[in-house]
């Protein structure tokens, strides 16, 4: 469903019933709508010369598989057959894996992919379940960024404090996480000086309630908590529809006049 200023959702799971996985036919990863090379790369030339860092995104594993199968019943599947939830991981990250190929030919920085894992209150699944069912794709998909010469970001919300040393582990150059929903020096800890963080403040509170002083008060605390020249800090505050426009103004200058290390 696409409605105008919002993202499309996915209403209908053309894989609900596990009878259709054999006979589902997979689109192209390299079709014209996806990769026209010749619009890209004259994008990515004009990037260039502005001296842009390039990041290209090659999908998602956990949340493709959800708007597959279903949301419920791919978590039903987690708790009663893993070996259904382990051959749709692999097909889709065949997949995935086709699409960065595909970017790997072209002139960028970063290849990119979104998993939200996390309630706010915690991960989804158990995190034992996480590293021995979904880990082991990340670990293929990262690998191939990485042998391409490019740099792996990784985007996850919700409260995902579980998995932090893993994504570590698995290389992940930037991660983009929703900080509002775990202890900040919890996550600091393990992840500050060894990956570098794009910041997300807090838009259910911070931009849409707090006071102009209390947003630069929340920003020097990502700046002092995350910024370095190990690991490192990328300035970004998404900005919703009710987010008050002092308080943008006010995260923005609260970046530049505190964001240098």
């Amino acid at each position: 469903r696409l409605d105008p200023g919002i993202v499309g959702q996915v209403v209908e799971h053309p894989l609900a019933d596990w009878a259709e996985f054999e006979r589902y036919r997979w689109p192209d990863p390299r079709a014209y709508w996806r990769f026209d090379l010749p619009s890209l790369r004259d994008s990515l030339a004009k990037a260039r010369a502005q001296g842009k860092y390039v990041v290209a995104y090659a999908g998602n594993l956990f949340e493709l598989m959800q708007w597959l199968r279903g949301y419920a019943q791919l978590l039903i599947d987690v708790g009663e057959d893993l070996g259904k939830v382990r051959a749709l991981a692999e097909r889709v990250t065949d997949y995935n894996l086709a699409t960065v190929d595909a970017w790997l030919e072209l002139d960028g920085d970063a290849i990119g992919f979104n998993d939200d894992w996390g309630t706010q209150r915690a991960l989804m699944i158990r995190p034992d379940l996480w590293r021995r069912v979904f880990k082991p794709f990340y670990r293929a998909m990262f690998d191939r960024v990485h042998a391409g010469g490019r740099h792996v970001h990784f985007h996850t919300d919700g409260n995902t404090i579980d998995i932090l040393p893993d994504l570590v582990e698995l290389g992940v150059d930037v991660v983009n996480l929703q900080l509002s929903a775990m202890d900040l020096e919890a996550t600091a800890r393990a992840i500050a000086g060894r990956v570098c963080l794009r910041t997300d403040v807090d838009r259910q509170y911070v931009l849409t309630r707090a006071s102009p002083e209390e947003v630069t008060a929340y920003v020097r605390r990502l700046l002092d908590l995350f910024g370095g020249p190990r690991g490192g800090l990328i300035a970004c505050g998404e900005i919703n529809s009710d987010s008050r426009l002092e308080n943008v103004a006010a995260m923005y200058e609260a970046f530049e006049r505190y964001g240098r290390y």
